[in-house]
Parts: C-alpha cells; structure tokens; sequence
C-alpha cells in the first residue's frame, strides 16, 4: 500500500496542477468555434514544430563546437597570425 501514493510528495502536487491546467486548456478549447479550435491547433503545431528545429539546431551546435574544440592543436594561436600578417602586408 506504501508502495502507491507516498514516494514523492511535492511531486503529486504539481502532478495535480499541471493536470489541472491542462483540463482547463482543454474545456476552454472544447468552448471555442470549429473555427477558431482549428485556427489554435494550427498555431499550436507551428509552434511545436519550431520548437523541435531549433532544438536540432543546438544540438547540432552542440557537436559541431565540441568537434572543433576537441580537434583544435593547442598552439593554434602562432598559426592564425601568420595568415593574417600575411593578409595585411
């Protein structure tokens, strides 16, 4: 019986009040037109859809910085002058 309902109790309040809003997200969506319901549902897959590309995106930054910092030399520093200081003259 322990087992059930006790572990986490800060938990399940939260648990109850995201349950929560979502059933009054919901409730407000059932009382919209046809019109607009489908109108927010719309905007809520573009939303989602952005939300997914840029987190591709940091994750693809993400390897690509470690990639390039784990390939690096140590002494890159001397050899990206001479370039420029050849570039200048």
């Amino acid at each position: 019986a322990a087992a059930g309902g006790g572990g986490g109790g800060g938990g399940g309040a939260e648990e109850a009040a995201a349950a929560r809003a979502a059933e009054e997200k919901e409730l407000a969506k059932m009382m919209m037109s046809r019109k607009k319901r489908r109108l927010y549902d719309r905007m809520q897959h573009g939303i989602q859809k952005k939300a997914v590309a840029a987190d591709a995106l940091r994750a693809k930054r993400a390897s690509l910085e470690a990639a390039a910092a784990s390939a690096k030399p140590p002494s890159g520093k001397a050899k990206g002058g001479g370039k420029s200081a050849r570039r200048k003259a």
